[in-house]
């Protein structure tokens, strides 16, 4: 956003840029003020609808973490449970990704006379 104003850029990081990456999280600012911003920016309207929606998302993403924040705070267990499921999660991503390198691409793929001697029936590249 801070591309778009008409003022010199030590003025834009003074009253702009420092007090939003320092003072503020998207959810302490009304959406009145949101407003403002874009309507003093000068930049074509599509431009300012992308930031428009860039700004919804960030409040929605403000908002579901301050949900995340609130529910650990009054249940500690529940951080530990949701920690477990990421961990579970991440191990079952990578598991995908190896199996895509190796099966899919590797052995199906540049190796597959090596896939032919190794894999399984139920893994090997129907054509």
């Amino acid at each position: 956003m801070a591309l778009y104003f008409d003022a010199s850029q030590d003025k834009i990081k003074a009253d702009f840029l420092d007090p939003l990456l320092t003072k503020f999280s998207p959810s302490h600012l009304p959406p009145e003020w949101w407003d403002e911003q874009i309507a003093a920016m000068r930049c074509p309207e599509s431009t300012k609808a992308k930031i428009v929606n860039k700004v919804a998302h960030v409040l929605a993403l403000q908002e579901i973490h301050d949900n995340k924040a609130r529910e650990f705070a009054e249940n500690p267990q529940s951080f530990a449970a949701h920690q477990q499921k990421q961990q579970e999660n991440y191990v079952k991503e990578f598991r995908a990704a190896v199996e895509d390198e190796v099966v899919n691409k590797c052995l199906n793929g540049d190796r597959k006379d090596l896939g032919e001697r190794w894999l399984p029936e139920t893994f090997r590249w129907r054509d």
